[in-house]
């Protein structure tokens, strides 16, 4: 495959994940990026806190965006900022059990899209697919 065909595949791809996503999550009563932080939060808050910076560089979202993503999952009962006590600059973000139960919702949403896409896909084209996205974000880390 030539360079221009596979550029032109990551950008279908890319954008018919990005709407089936969107369809997925239509009826949740938050949009698709929202969901996926909740995802994030609630997966990576089990061993670790979290905070917006990371969620900007894990997204590759300025960080103002995610800031009007967060007032948002916040105003709406999803998730709470609290301060932390030896930097009360920081604020790390832990999910709501509104928030937790939205995300579990999300995560079955997402094994049906893992479900469909993936089919047909044996372990062993799984592993490469894994080996050749690892090497695509590490070329492409900045």
């Amino acid at each position: 495959m030539d360079a221009r065909t596979l550029m032109e595949l990551f950008t279908s791809d890319y954008h018919k994940i990005y709407r089936y996503l969107e369809h997925l999550f239509s009826d949740m009563p938050v949009g698709s990026t929202q969901m996926l932080l909740l995802l994030y939060l609630e997966k990576k808050s089990e061993q670790r806190d979290v905070f917006p910076k990371e969620l900007a560089q894990f997204f590759q979202i300025r960080s103002s965006s995610i800031t009007h993503l967060l007032n948002n999952l916040e105003e709406t009962g999803y998730l709470r900022r609290l301060q932390l006590k030896k930097d009360r600059r920081l604020k790390r973000l832990v999910l709501t059990p509104k928030g937790k139960a939205l995300a579990q919702e999300g995560q079955s949403v997402v094994e049906i899209f893992l479900a469909h896409t993936l089919r047909g896909t044996t372990p062993e084209q799984l592993k490469i697919v894994e080996q050749v996205l690892l090497q695509i974000d590490k070329n492409i880390n900045f």
